[in-house]
Parts: structure tokens; sequence; C-alpha cells
């Protein structure tokens, strides 16, 4: 007894030791920071997928999409490595595609045994500091330096309104089938380009869900990637669930098509929607624990939904 009170004593001591530090056993339908979202905030986790070798990373935050921002916001965000052997170099917010008003925090470690780690971090973007209001994007990205030296990339976009008493001139990209009502996320991987999914209106925290539920969903690929190879939308699906499809189709899903969800025969609480956009058939990576063969890259936008029936 004395053997095992020790060991559980040395145990618990090692785990307090990383405050910053999280190896998840069980993957919650909602993590644990969705509750400290404000109300008027859009839980949103973009992930960017290198699949198989170089495994996840995931960037996850409380959106103010859609609102107003006057001067500076600041971002506690959850940084996830899952069965990835790269190391996660830094986080960033950005405004637009600019370096006006981000922030780069640096952070250097890895995920050992290449299992599921998450890290808790803060940036703050300078609205103020950007030369136009308006309809903007905030980019929160994270890079990871993979075994090969390449890298791969998580960014999200959230449209927000710059008001800083400027000239106005809304960013174009800001605008997705005329609507600015949506997040993405988006993977990259260095010389590949990016696969990015969208999810329209979603859901504040503070809003309650029930009945049908209509949302709409956009995959898209840009840059030097490969087309669209899959496009796959579910519901509560984690790493350790595989959650239930609504939506599977073997190419790119350009235009915002919606999804029907009953909410009647779901149980009361949260509950999360992933789309995925895949762009298969790109060369492997090329190091020691690298398979050499052809990999899927893949952008990934989560968000989450109460439903209250």
């Amino acid at each position: 007894m004395i053997n095992v009170a020790l060991a559980m004593f040395l145990m618990l001591t090692l785990v307090a030791a990383l405050p910053q530090h999280h190896v998840a056993a069980m993957e919650p339908i909602a993590p644990d920071w969705v509750s400290t979202c404000k109300p008027n905030t859009v839980p949103i986790e973009a992930q960017a997928w290198w699949i198989s070798d170089f495994g996840h990373v995931h960037a996850g935050f409380c959106a103010p999409q859609g609102q107003t921002i006057t001067g500076q916001y600041t971002f506690n965000i959850r940084l996830t490595l899952h069965d990835n052997p790269g190391t996660l170099k830094h986080v960033q917010g950005q405004l637009d595609s600019s370096s006006y008003g981000g922030q780069t925090v640096k952070v250097n470690t890895t995920c050992p045994n290449q299992g599921t780690c998450s890290w808790d971090k803060q940036v703050t973007v300078n609205t103020a500091a950007f030369p136009y209001d308006g309809w903007h994007h905030i980019r929160i990205r994270a890079t990871v330096v993979e075994p090969d030296g390449k890298e791969l990339v998580v960014s999200s976009f959230v449209p927000v309104y710059f008001k800083n008493g400027k000239v106005r001139k809304d960013f174009n990209q800001a605008f997705i089938g005329g609507t600015n009502d949506y997040v993405s996320g988006r993977g990259w991987y260095t010389e590949q380009g990016y696969s990015w999914s969208s999810v329209f209106d979603p859901k504040q925290v503070g809003q309650r869900v029930n009945g049908i539920y209509k949302v709409k969903v956009r995959s898209h690929a840009s840059g030097n990637s490969m087309p669209v190879s899959r496009f796959i939308v579910k519901m509560d699906a984690t790493h350790d669930a595989e959650g239930s499809v609504l939506y599977d189709v073997p190419y790119e899903q350009s235009s915002p098509t919606e999804i029907q969800i009953d909410t009647r025969r779901l149980a009361n609480g949260w509950h999360s929607l992933l789309a995925r956009t895949e762009t298969a058939g790109l060369p492997g990576g090329t190091c020691a624990v690298c398979s050499g063969n052809p990999q899927t890259s893949a952008g990934v936008t989560k968000v989450w939904f109460y439903v209250q029936n």
C-alpha cells in the first residue's frame, strides 16, 4: 500500500508540474474551453491534417464572428497536436494577410510519444493599427515544423467589422457567396497549398438550437494544392469517436450547401459539427518516420452548438 500511495503521489506531482500540457485520455464532445466563451462568440476549432505521417494540429478559440471590433482584442487559444511528431513553433493573430496589428507568440514544443497534447496560449491583435475600417478577417494561425523540415499550418478566417474612425475599405475575401456569416478552417503544407472548409450561420454560445437546424457548408482548395478529393461533414466526431456522417462527396463543394439536422433526435446539450476538405494523392514526406506513400492533406472547420428542445 505504501508503494502504491508513493506512486500516486509522484504521478500527481508530475502532472501538476505541467500546467499548460494536457494529455487527453478521452476527448469530450465539447472541450472545457467552450464553456468560457462569451455569449456572442462562436466556439471554433480549425484543424490541419497530414494523413498519415504527420497527424494533426488544431487551434480552438472563441470567435467574435460578425462582431464590431475596436482597438485590441485578446484570444485565448487551445493548441493541440495529435499523432504529430513535429515541433509546434508559434501561434499568430493576423488581420487579413497583412503585418498590421498582429502578434506572434512562440511555443517551441513537441508532444511526447506522438499522442494528443494541448497547450493554452493568448494572442492579442490591434485593429486600430490596421489602415482601414470595414469587414476584414481575423486569422488565428499555428505553425508546426515537421521532421522533413517542411511546415504544416492551420489557420482560420473569422469575418469581423473594424471600427476605429478610419476610411472603410472591405476586404473582398471577407465575403463568401455574398455573406460574411461564416467561419473557415484551413490546412496548409509546404508546396501543397490550402485545403479549407467553411460553416455558414454558426451558432453563438448564447443561442439555443431546437427542431430542425439548417446549416450550410462549403469546401475549397487554393494555391498549389491538388483538387479536392473528398468533402465530409460529421456530427459529434472526436479523436475517440467517429461521430455520424451527415454529408460525404468525392469532389469540391464550392457553393454553400444546406444540411438539415433534426435536433429532436439528439440529447439536450453541446454537439459539434465538423466539415473536412481533403486533397489526396500528394507526395509523401521524406524523414525517418515517414512512409513515403501518397498522403492526404485536409483543412477542417469544427464548431459547437447547444441543443435545447
